[in-house]
C-alpha cells in the first residue's frame, strides 16, 4: 500500500444531542423508510443475522469516499453513499434501531453517533473514533461490541497510531490548527497503548469456526503510523461448490466502486496484498 492509499483509508476510517447541527438529505430519509418497512418485523432475528441481511440490503449502493469530511464536525447521514466505514457503523446502527424496536430516524441517529463518536458527544474532529482498533476497544467498553481476536488464534500486535498527526496538512480540519493536531496526537498516543491482537493472514482459514456471519474484520496493514487499512462484515456465502459456506465478506469496496459480496475469499484477499499482515475481528452483542 502506498502513502496516498493509507490516507485515503485513514479517512475512510475515521447518547445523540439532537440540537447539535447534523448532515442528512431527503433521500437519506427515503432509503430509512425502505430498510424499517422492509426489516421492522425482524427485530427477533439473531443478531448475526440481522446484520448479515441489513449489510445485503445495501448491495450496489455506490462506494463514496470523504463523505464526513466537512466543517464544522456534525453528524453525518449518508445512507446513498458509503466508504468502508461508513457502511460498518451505517449497518450496525440500523440493526440495533430494529432490535430496539423505536424504529425512528432519531434513535438511528443516536446509534450512529454514539458507535462514530468516542464518548458519543460531537465537539471537533478528534471525537471522531479514526482508529478502526480504537474504535472496536471504544465500543466494547460502551457494551456495543466484544474483540473476538484473541479468542479466533490472535497473536498481540503492537500499533503505533499518528498518520494523522504527523501529516495536518493532510486534513483540512487540522490545517493551521495546532491545537486540534495536538488533541488528535493525544488519541493517538492513548489509542496506541491499548492491548492489541491480530489473526495472522495464514491463519484465517483455519479459525473459521470462530467466525459468524456478520462478525466485522479490520484488515490490518504493515503501513507505518495505522492500524488498518479496510472494514468488513464476514458472510459465509453458501454454493454448490461450498454449501458449508465461502468464507468471504460483504464490504464497501473501493475497487468495484459499490457495496459487494467480495469475489476472493478472505484469506484470499488478505493474502493479495503484501502490506497487509491479517486481521482483527469484533462481533456484535446488542
Amino acid at each position: 500500500m502506498n502513502m496516498k492509499k493509507a490516507f485515503v483509508t485513514i479517512i475512510c476510517m475515521t447518547t445523540i444531542y439532537l440540537s447539535f447541527s447534523q448532515n442528512h438529505s431527503t433521500r437519506d430519509i427515503e432509503i430509512f423508510d425502505k430498510y424499517i418497512k422492509e426489516f421492522a418485523n425482524k427485530g427477533m432475528l439473531p443478531t448475526s443475522q440481522l446484520i448479515t441481511e441489513t449489510a445485503l440490503f445495501f448491495l450496489e449502493t455506490p462506494y463514496v469516499a470523504h463523505t464526513l469530511e466537512k466543517e464544522p464536525e456534525a453528524l453525518t447521514v449518508n445512507l446513498g453513499q458509503l466508504d468502508c466505514t461508513t457502511f460498518v457503523e451505517t449497518v450496525l446502527a440500523l440493526s440495533r434501531t430494529i432490535k430496539s424496536g423505536n424504529h425512528t430516524f432519531e434513535r438511528f441517529m443516536e446509534y450512529l453517533q454514539s458507535i462514530r463518536y468516542r464518548d458519543g458527544v460531537i465537539e471537533d474532529y478528534s471525537s471522531r473514533i479514526h482508529y478502526t482498533s480504537e474504535w472496536i476497544s471504544v465500543n466494547e467498553k460502551k457494551g456495543i461490541l466484544e474483540n473476538t481476536t484473541s479468542a479466533n488464534g490472535g497473536v498481540p500486535v503492537k500499533f503505533d497510531l499518528n498518520i494523522i498527526s504527523s501529516n495536518p496538512d493532510r486534513y483540512k480540519q487540522l490545517k493551521n490548527n495546532p491545537l486540534l493536531t495536538a488533541k488528535i496526537k493525544q488519541s493517538e498516543a492513548r489509542a496506541s497503548g491499548y492491548p492489541h491482537s491480530y489473526i495472522r493472514k495464514q491463519d484465517i482459514e483455519k479459525n473459521r469456526s470462530g467466525f459468524q456471519n456478520g462478525d466485522i474484520i479490520g484488515f490490518v496493514t504493515s503501513v507505518k503510523g495505522v492500524d488498518v487499512s479496510h472494514m468488513a462484515f464476514i458472510y459465509f456465502q453458501k454454493t454448490k461448490e461450498s454449501p458449508e459456506g465461502r468464507l468471504t465478506f460483504i464490504h464497501a469496496s473501493s475497487g468495484e466502486m459499490k457495496v459487494v459480496v467480495e469475489k476472493l475469499t478472505l484469506e484470499q484477499y488478505a493474502n493479495k496484498s503484501k502490506s497487509n499482515k491479517g486481521i482483527i475481528t469484533a462481533r456484535a452483542i446488542f
